[in-house]
This record gives structure tokens, sequence and C-alpha cells, in this order.
């Protein structure tokens, strides 16, 4: 499952949550993206390291 964050970013206790339910973090590099625009993108590099 992947969660897409706001633009402004994860708040404290946002990420307390996830990170209690052990998820993983990663990025796409440095910009910040729309956050329609990072789910896709997100969703097209997960679709590729399936393949």
């Amino acid at each position: 499952m992947l969660a897409i964050g706001p633009e402004r970013g994860w708040s404290d206790r946002e990420l307390a949550m996830l990170e209690s339910r052990e998820y993983v973090g990663a990025r796409m590099g440095s910009r910040i993206l729309s956050s329609p625009t990072a789910v896709v993108s997100a969703v097209a590099i997960v679709q590729e390291a399936l393949r």
C-alpha cells in the first residue's frame, strides 16, 4: 500500500501513525510534486519495479 503525503509534508502525528503501522518511508527525489502528480509517478514507479 502506498501512502502519498501532502505537499506541505506529513505532520508529526501522521508520521507517528505511519511508523506504528510499519510503513517504510521513501522519497522520489528532492522536488516537491503536487499530490496528484506524486500519485501517478509513484504508481508508475511501482508498476515498473514489479514488471
